[in-house]
C-alpha cells in the first residue's frame, strides 16, 4: 500500500473514530458542570506549532475556571487499544495550566506526521473533574516539515464510549513540566509538600505520598529530554487551609502544633534544585519547633540550590538553632525573595530570611519581628559568611544572647555586605549591637542603617564591633539611628574597631545630631544632617561614593539606594 494510501486509510478510519464515539458528548461536557464546575471551552482548535512534534491548541477563555486541562490521545494509540480490548484512556495524556486569562497552549513531543485528538476541560481546582469542549482533531507536520493529509473531522465533537460520563480526572498521563522549561509546576501545598521526596527537582521519587500529589504522571513527569532540575509555583499557597483566619488543628499541616516540617531539613538531606516562585505568595507559614535546628520553609540548601521570586507572608516561624523565615541555612542562591510576619529562635543563628547563609543573597528583604534567645540574630540573616547584595530589612531586632551579636541587616558578618540598608530598631544583649551589623569581620559596603540602636557593650550605628583583624572594613557608608547603652564602648558609626588603625573604616559617617554621638565612634566622620543632606551628587564628603549604588537626593534629604532596582521612593517616606 502507497504512504497515500495508508494515510487515507487512517483518515478513513478516525472519521469512523469519530463516529462512533461521538454519542457520548452531551453527558461529557455536562459531567464537570453537574459537580459545580465551569461551563465548558468553547472553540476548541487544533494546529500545526512551529517546528514538527508541535501542536497549538486554542480555545474561548472560561473566566470562571481556576485551570485548564489540555488532553490529546494519537489515534494509532486510540485504535490500539480499541483492538485490543483495552480502555483507550490509557493512552490519554493531558497537561494542567492555572488560568491566567490565556486561551492557546503549545503542546510539543508529538509524533510528526500522526493525527492526534485534543480537547480543553475547565475546572474549579487541578483536583475537580473537568468540563470538557469539543474534540478537535490534527494531523501534524512531518518531520521535514511539510503538510500531512489532514484526516476528516478537524473541530468535530467527539467522547468516548466506554465512558459515557466523560473523562476521569484520575485517567490518563499528566504532564506536569507545562511549558518544557525543565520545573515541574506544582499549584497546592500536597505538592509543596511532595519536594522533600525529589530534593534534586528530577522528579524521579518511588515515595506513594509524591505519587499522590503529583496523579497519574506520565514518564518523566513531562519534562524535558534533559529533564528537569526543580520546580515552579504556579499560584498563590495559604496555609491557613479553611479560611478562617488563624492557624490551628483545623488546618492541614498543623501536626499537632509543631506545623511545617521543613523541606531537606538537615544536611545530609539538603535542597539541591531550584524553586521558583514566579512572583507568587506562600501565607501563613507556621512553624512551631522550639527543639529543632534548621528551621523555615527550607531546612538546609544546597550550593547547587536556587530560589527565587517567591514571598512568604505572615509567617510564624519559630525554632532552636538556625531558624529563618526562608531557610534555616543557605549554601545556594537566593534572589527575590521576600517575608513578612514574626521568626523567633530560642538558641544562635535566626534570621528574618535565612538563620545562617553560606551562600548568595540578592534582591531580597525581610519585614520581620525576629527575636532570638541566643548570639547571632539578624533582622534579614543571622549570620552570614557568604555575600548579600541589594536587600533591606526593616523589622525590629530583639537578641538577649550572652554575646549576642544583634544586626538590623545581619547579626554577626564575615562575608560581603554591598548595597544593603536596615530600618529596625534593634536591641541587644551584653555584646555587639549595630543598627546593620552586630559583629563585621568581613566587608561592608555602600550601606546604611537607619533605626534606633539600644545594648550593653560594643553598641554602634552601624556596627558594634568590626574586627579588623578578621579582615572586617567599612566603606560608603552612614548612620543615623539613635544610641543607647549600659556601657561603653557606644560609638555613633561603630561601637568599637579591632584594629591598630582607623583606616579600616573609609568615606563612611554617622549624624551627630540624630545619633546623640558628638565626639564618639570606633572610625568614622560624625556629621550634622544639613552636612548629610547637602551633597546632591557624588560630590563633597561624597566624591568616592558611586552613583551606580546611590541617588542622592535634594539638600533636604539622605542619600539612599538605588543599586539593583532598590526602590527609591520606598525609602524617602
Amino acid at each position: 500500500m502507497t504512504m497515500l494510501k495508508r494515510l487515507t486509510a487512517a483518515a478513513a478510519f478516525a472519521a469512523v473514530a469519530l463516529a462512533i464515539i461521538a454519542a457520548g458528548a452531551a453527558s461529557a461536557m455536562a459531567q464537570g458542570q453537574q459537580n459545580g464546575g465551569p461551563p465548558a471551552p468553547g472553540g476548541t482548535q487544533a494546529a500545526n506549532g512551529p517546528a514538527p512534534g508541535q501542536a497549538v491548541v486554542s480555545w474561548q477563555a472560561v473566566a470562571s475556571a481556576t485551570h485548564y486541562r489540555i488532553g490529546w490521545v494519537a489515534y494509532d494509540d486510540y485504535n490500539a487499544a480499541i483492538a485490543a480490548g483495552r480502555d483507550w484512556l490509557e493512552a490519554f495524556t493531558f497537561v494542567d495550566l492555572v488560568n491566567r486569562g490565556q486561551t492557546s497552549h503549545q503542546v510539543a513531543r508529538l509524533t510528526p506526521g500522526i493525527n492526534y485528538a485534543f480537547i480543553v476541560g475547565s475546572t474549579a481546582s487541578r483536583y475537580a473533574a473537568p468540563t470538557w469542549s469539543d474534540w478537535a482533531s490534527l494531523t501534524l507536520a512531518a518531520a521535514d516539515g511539510s503538510s500531512c493529509p489532514t484526516d476528516a473531522g478537524t473541530g468535530a465533537t467527539i467522547t468516548p464510549t466506554p465512558t459515557p460520563t466523560g473523562i476521569p480526572v484520575s485517567y490518563g498521563a499528566g504532564d506536569y513540566d507545562a511549558d518544557d522549561n525543565g520545573l515541574i509546576e506544582i499549584s497546592s501545598l500536597l505538592q509543596l509538600d511532595a519536594i522533600r521526596y525529589d530534593l534534586d527537582g528530577d522528579g524521579v521519587s518511588s515515595h506513594a505520598d509524591y505519587a499522590a500529589a503529583f496523579p497519574a504522571a506520565m514518564p518523566g513527569m513531562g519534562c524535558p529530554d534533559a529533564g528537569c532540575t526543580g520546580y515552579e509555583l504556579t499560584v498563590n499557597l495559604d496555609f491557613d487551609t479553611n479560611s478562617d483566619g488563624q492557624i490551628n488543628a483545623d488546618d492541614s499541616y498543623w501536626n499537632d502544633g509543631a506545623g511545617w516540617q521543613p523541606i531537606g531539613g538537615d544536611h545530609s538531606s539538603t535542597f539541591r534544585a531550584t524553586f521558583d516562585g514566579l512572583g507568587n505568595t506562600v501565607a501563613n507559614l507556621f512553624v512551631s519547633r522550639s527543639h529543632s535546628d534548621n528551621i523555615g520553609l527550607f531546612g538546609v540548601t544546597n550550593p547547587d540550590s536556587v530560589i527565587r521570586s517567591i514571598g512568604l507572608v505572615s509567617i510564624d516561624v519559630s525554632g532552636s538553632y538556625y531558624v529563618g523565615g526562608l531557610a534555616g541555612v543557605n549554601y545556594g542562591k537566593v534572589n527575590d525573595v521576600h517575608a513578612t510576619g514574626k521568626v523567633s529562635g530560642a538558641n544562635h543563628n535566626v534570621g528574618g530570611l535565612i538563620g545562617r547563609n553560606s551562600g548568595a543573597i540578592t534582591t531580597s528583604y525581610a519585614s520581620v519581628a525576629v527575636t532570638g534567645g541566643g548570639d547571632e540574630i539578624g533582622g534579614l540573616v543571622g549570620s552570614s559568611g557568604g555575600s548579600i547584595s541589594a536587600s533591606y530589612a526593616t523589622g525590629d531586632v530583639d537578641g538577649s544572647g550572652v554575646y549576642s551579636s544583634v544586626g538590623g541587616l545581619v547579626g554577626s558578618n564575615n562575608g560581603a555586605i554591598s548595597g544593603n540598608y536596615a530600618t529596625g530598631n534593634v536591641s541587644g544583649g551584653f555584646y555587639s549591637t549595630g543598627g546593620l551589623v552586630g559583629y563585621n569581620g568581613g566587608t561592608i559596603s555602600d550601606s546604611y542603617a537607619t533605626g534606633g540602636v539600644s545594648g550593653a557593650w560594643n553598641v554602634g550605628g552601624l556596627v558594634g564591633r568590626n574586627n579588623n583583624r578578621s579582615y572586617g572594613t567599612i566603606s560608603a557608608s552612614y548612620a543615623i539611628g539613635s544610641l543607647s547603652s549600659s556601657r561603653e564602648p557606644t560609638g555613633g558609626l561603630v561601637g568599637d574597631n579591632n584594629s591598630y588603625t582607623y583606616r579600616t573604616i573609609t568615606d563612611s559617617y554617622w549624624n551627630v545630631q540624630t545619633t546623640g554621638q558628638i565626639h564618639s565612634s570606633a572610625g568614622g566622620i560624625g556629621k550634622t544632617t544639613a552636612e548629610l543632606q547637602a551633597p546632591t551628587e557624588n560630590a563633597g564628603i561624597y566624591a568616592n561614593w558611586s552613583p551606580d549604588y546611590w541617588d542622592f537626593g535634594t539638600d533636604s534629604q539622605y542619600p539612599v539606594l538605588k543599586y539593583g532596582g532598590l526602590n527609591v521612593a520606598a525609602q524617602r517616606p
